[in-house]
């Protein structure tokens, strides 16, 4: 058991660590030491897609107050209401 737990990433090193304080390894079946990982890697892409996610919002978000300042300085009216209506959703 010991050494499949050492040749997990460093990413991995917390999860290991609660396996290693939680169950006795002597005890541990390779099935149970396996779904216990196989719920943590499902846990950590969960993760990862969250924060691509999260960043592609931000950009969005940011993009769209970039166009929003670059219409309203051309001071064109019609414009500017299409903005404010956009802004308040």
């Amino acid at each position: 058991m010991s050494k499949i737990l050492r040749s997990l990433p460093a990413r991995w090193r917390p999860k290991v660590t609660a396996i290693e304080e939680a169950k006795d390894l002597n005890t541990l079946s390779v099935e149970d030491l396996l779904s216990s990982l196989k719920v943590h890697e499902i846990s950590l892409n969960e993760q990862i897609v969250q924060r691509r996610q999260n960043l592609l919002l931000r950009h969005l978000k940011e993009s769209h107050l970039k166009l929003s300042k670059s219409l309203i300085l051309k001071k064109n009216p019609l414009m500017e209401i299409l903005m404010n209506i956009l802004l308040r959703r």
